[in-house]
């Protein structure tokens, strides 16, 4: 479980009366981290993710596009080997996708792998070692 982490389409996984720090929280405790590793992943993800000035906000109170930052980051808790990520850049703003381009060059950088769906003309300026696309059902290179 640790070793996958998925970010589905949607507005999904999310709690509203929790806070952004304590959706973090039980997302981790759900990764399977061990109880010591709880709090620095919190920690390393609030700051990856500039979150900070959010975290004691309930997760109802903020925008659409900070909940997607938020669900990235919960995405990223596990320190995952293999991301798969579903349209991650809906509602996501400018400074959002900056952050999650730097997170997943880190992922590739040691050597992870990652899965994006998204559609056509969706991307980050990242480079991926291949990339493939649905054509009628099928899939072929992009």
């Amino acid at each position: 479980q640790r070793l996958v982490s998925f970010l589905p389409a949607g507005d999904r996984g999310l709690y509203a009366r929790l806070s952004v720090r304590k959706q973090l929280e039980f997302c981790a405790r759900i990764a399977l981290l061990a109880p010591r590793e709880v709090r620095p992943a919190v920690e390393r993800a609030i700051d990856t993710f500039e979150l900070a000035e959010l975290a004691e906000q309930r997760v109802d109170r903020i925008s659409m596009g900070q909940r997607q930052r938020l669900r990235i980051a919960m995405t990223f808790l596990p320190d995952p080997e293999v991301l798969l990520l579903d349209e991650p850049l809906t509602s996501l703003d400018g400074e959002g996708a900056c952050l999650l381009r730097s997170a997943i060059q880190e992922l590739l950088a040691r050597q992870g792998a990652v899965l994006w769906v998204a559609p056509s003309g969706e991307h980050l300026d990242i480079p991926f070692d291949a990339r493939w696309m649905l054509d009628a059902g099928r899939l072929v290179p992009a």
